[in-house]
């Protein structure tokens, strides 16, 4: 398993843990050089570093608000694609009726399928699994959807019902292009990694050059970065974490479908 992988398989606890643990190293081993260089230059000016400080953490907050708002915007563009995609199958469901028997009931029941195994995959979070089998049943769908339009009547619109579920395929891609292929890349959470640990370098550094004794303040401070890369961490792996994108829509359609 590579590095990006890694990231992508540890558990939420493990990322705040980790983000915390770095983060107080770093502050301790900034520390440790600020009160070594205090005692060295004992009688001379303090060195000023408080304005870098503010300007590391000042870029650190717009990283993470930045890289915060992205994930949050995918978020939102896959609970439009779950509504969308539900249309589409509902529609695609409906327009089987007009293919001819027994084409329509094998169609209509594995339309069922896809939706109850979608469901039930994202529920339990096997993503990958219903990823593949989705897959699968769609090339089921498909198949008979050709069988049928061949052997229906001249008036049965086949250009009508191949595009509903030509869309329906789609959007499945798009969701899974959205969702799963366009999370935070390797460079990204290893640029992320390393400028809060230099910040918290140089706030410990501050401290220990100052003389301050600001702990709670700076376990505050770690603690609130490691929630937000939390969070961000989470985003970044839709269907998998606590922020998940609720399946209403499948829901509606998987009980149109019983009806």
């Amino acid at each position: 398993m590579g590095a990006h992988g890694a990231i992508l398989e540890l558990p939420l606890w493990g990322v705040f843990l980790v983000t915390i643990g770095l983060s107080l190293a770093a502050l301790e081993a900034g520390l440790v050089l600020g009160r070594r260089r205090r005692k060295q230059a004992e009688g001379e000016p303090a060195e000023d570093v408080g304005a870098l400080v503010g300007a590391m953490l000042g870029l650190l907050g717009f990283v993470l608000a930045i890289t915060f708002g992205t994930q949050l915007s995918r978020f939102d563009s896959l609970k439009q694609l779950e509504l969308e995609e539900a249309a589409s199958i509902h529609t695609t469901w409906l327009q089987a009726d007009m293919l001819p028997s027994p084409y329509r009931e094998h169609v209509k029941e594995l339309l069922k399928d896809y939706v109850d195994i979608r469901i039930e995959k994202v529920r339990d979070r096997q993503i990958r699994q219903a990823i593949e089998i989705s897959q699968e049943l769609q090339d089921e769908i498909w198949a008979e959807a050709i069988a049928g339009t061949e052997q229906g009547s001249d008036a049965f619109p086949k250009e009508l019902f191949m595009e509903s579920l030509t869309e329906m395929v789609k959007l499945h891609e798009r969701r899974v292009t959205v969702g799963v292929h366009q999370g935070m890349p390797l460079a990204f959470w290893l640029a992320l990694i390393l400028l809060t640990v230099m910040t918290m370098a140089v706030t410990g550094y501050h401290g220990g050059v100052s003389g301050s004794s600001g702990s709670l303040v700076r376990l505050l401070t770690v603690v609130a970065f490691a929630l937000l890369v939390m969070l961000i961490a989470d985003l970044n792996r839709p269907g998998q974490g606590l922020l998940r994108v609720r399946q209403l829509p499948l829901i509606d359609t998987q009980s149109r479908m019983a009806e």
